[in-house]
Order: C-alpha cells, then structure tokens, then sequence
C-alpha cells in the first residue's frame, strides 16, 4: 500500500496545478480504512507495553536483550508513526 500512495503522490505531483490540484484525492478510503486499523492496534500495543513494563521479567529479558537488537520496543512502535510524519511534511514543503 504504501509504494501505491507513493506512486499516486508522484502522479498527482507531476501534474500540479495550484488551480486544479487536489492531493486530498489521492488517500483512498482504502488508505484510511487501514490507517484507523493501524490506530486502534497500535493503541492497544502500546497499552500492552505499559502493562508488560510493570512485569520485573519481562523488563529483564528486554534488558538482557537491549544489547542484541537495534530498536526498543518503544521505537519499533513509533516507526510507522514517524514515517506518516515524514511524508506529510514532504507533502506540506511541496504544497
């Protein structure tokens, strides 16, 4: 879904038109549809890591684990946050 949008946005910015233009028609009701999923379970994954984050085992084995992996949980769960971020600011230096 995601190089669709990107291949729409590059259509769409090719044949800019300040008059006509409308960037708006390019996110589907598809696109938000899987957004709002995407919403609903990342709020109830991040309400699982604040309980799990009371569970002294479970915040060993993440520390025991901290060394081997490349991203915190936390992180993990806010890179599809940042990247919808980084795109509608693209968005907004085009427009």
């Amino acid at each position: 879904m995601c190089s669709g949008v990107t291949q729409q946005l590059s259509n769409v910015l090719s044949d800019w038109s300040n008059e006509k233009g409308k960037i708006g028609a390019i996110f589907s009701s598809e696109f938000w549809d899987q957004y709002e999923k995407y919403q609903e379970v990342h709020r109830q994954a991040r309400e699982l890591l604040r309980e799990k984050n009371q569970d002294e085992e479970f915040v060993e084995l993440c520390r025991h684990r901290r060394g081997a992996a490349q991203y915190t949980l936390e992180s993990i769960l806010q890179l599809p946050v940042r990247i919808i971020r980084k795109h509608f600011f693209a968005c907004s230096e085009v427009l």
